[in-house]
């Protein structure tokens, strides 16, 4: 298995092929140590430029995701990332999902609406019969120790957390020892992007790295200053970092 471990921004990233990604998700049921899979975009290297996020003592791997953060590492690390491919982390959920079907998987959601999370599982279902939804909770009401109960009384195979950068981090990292599923993977806007809620982009313009566009557009009011005003500061950092090394 070909691992790099880098850093950017005060924030420690594994570079990693698709398969050996899909790998340590599976590995992850059939060992008693549990496993955390962050996906790391631009927002969430610009929090962890001014709050430093340590997850050395915990069994944790953060993917670089997204064009954007491809093209920074690109910059930073040209011969190392010569010998990976960018990951999609809306991709990599839906094998995710895929690979826990075949195994006969539960899961159970944290984060979105009640009824963004309710066409989800319905979605899911109708693609994968052999996956189990053992609870699901909104991300909207105070997430108390109560609901690491609740996810721990259900016994998930995996947990989904769809609260957002960087609250699902913070939370998974902070409840990291709490939780006893066996997998626990942030998963941002992919509820609502599975369900139909959020449209994804054609594939062409996927293919183009053109979906951050696309996104905006539907959404222009929630994501202008995501894209305007955070991926400048983003990339002003990248530089900056880069003009030090």
């Amino acid at each position: 298995m070909n691992i790099k471990s880098i850093e950017l921004l005060n924030l420690k990233l594994q570079l990693l092929q698709e398969d050996d990604l899909y790998s340590l998700m599976k590995r992850s049921f059939l060992q008693t140590e549990k496993t955390s899979i962050f996906y790391c975009d631009f927002r969430l290297l610009n929090y962890s430029l001014k709050n430093p996020i340590n997850v050395d003592n915990k069994n944790i791997l953060c993917y670089p995701d997204s064009t954007g953060v491809y093209v920074a590492l690109k910059l930073l690390f040209p011969g190392i990332l010569s010998r990976f491919k960018k990951l999609i982390s809306t991709d990599i959920n839906i094998e995710l999902l895929k690979i826990a079907n075949e195994n006969n998987l539960s899961l159970f959601l944290l984060g979105g609406k009640d009824e963004v999370l309710q066409l989800f599982i319905n979605r899911v279902s109708q693609n994968y019969s052999k996956l189990k939804f053992v609870g699901s909770i909104n991300g909207y009401g105070n997430l108390t120790d109560s609901v690491v109960d609740k996810i721990n009384d259900c016994h998930p195979d995996i947990l989904l957390l769809g609260m957002g950068v960087p609250k699902q981090e913070l939370w998974a990292i902070d409840n990291y020892d709490k939780l006893n599923t066996k997998l626990i993977i942030t998963v941002g806007a992919f509820f609502s992007l599975y369900s139909g809620r959020i449209r994804r982009a054609p594939k062409l313009l996927r293919t183009l790295s053109l979906e951050w566009l696309v996104r905006l557009i539907n959404e222009p009011a929630r994501l202008w200053k995501r894209y305007f005003v955070e991926y400048p500061f983003f990339v002003f950092n990248v530089m900056k970092e880069r003009i030090t090394k």
